[in-house]
């Protein structure tokens, strides 16, 4: 069920949203975070250091640091065969990633492109939104500090909504 008020506190959050366009398409939801929400996979939390109790450490590709660097979540993206391009352009056949980064606290961010233009992103524990570039940059996430693309994954749900 969706939270009540989700989009005011989303503006809340990240104030950009408001001046932007964006739609929150999804509940909130733990099962997933941005990073596995752009490789299409709904029922993961990836993550190089998190770590369960009753499941031990969060699942996390092979021979990619387990280290919350920029460095380590760009080689866990190419371990998925993403390789980074120049700018957000609207690249047809491609799934395109933009990575966010935030200095200060050491957050990192992911957001997939949809065809339209558009970018969809896994926002934290909370909802599934599609929102504009700038739309999540801020105190929270940072700015974007590049992108990365790979040819179109076959059957990969996000590549297809709006």
């Amino acid at each position: 069920m969706r939270r009540p008020a989700a989009e005011d506190d989303l503006k809340r959050r990240f104030p950009r949203l408001a001046s932007t366009r964006f739609a929150v398409t999804s509940d909130d939801t733990p099962a997933y975070n941005c990073l596995a929400w752009v490789l299409g996979d709904q029922a993961s939390w990836i993550s190089p250091t998190l770590f369960d109790e009753d499941l031990g450490l969060y699942p996390w590709p092979e021979g990619v640091p387990r280290e919350n660097t920029v460095n380590a979540w760009i080689l866990a993206l190419e371990s998925y065969g993403f390789t980074h391009c120049e700018d957000a352009s609207l690249e047809p056949g491609r799934d395109k990633v933009a990575v966010y980064w935030n200095e200060t606290t050491q957050e990192i961010h992911f957001a997939l492109q949809l065809a339209s233009g558009l970018w969809t992103s896994k926002v934290g524990r909370w909802e599934d939104i599609n929102h504009e570039l700038d739309g999540l940059t801020g105190d929270r996430y940072g700015k974007v500090i590049g992108f990365l693309s790979r040819p179109a994954a076959t059957g990969n749900e996000t590549s297809a909504k709006e």
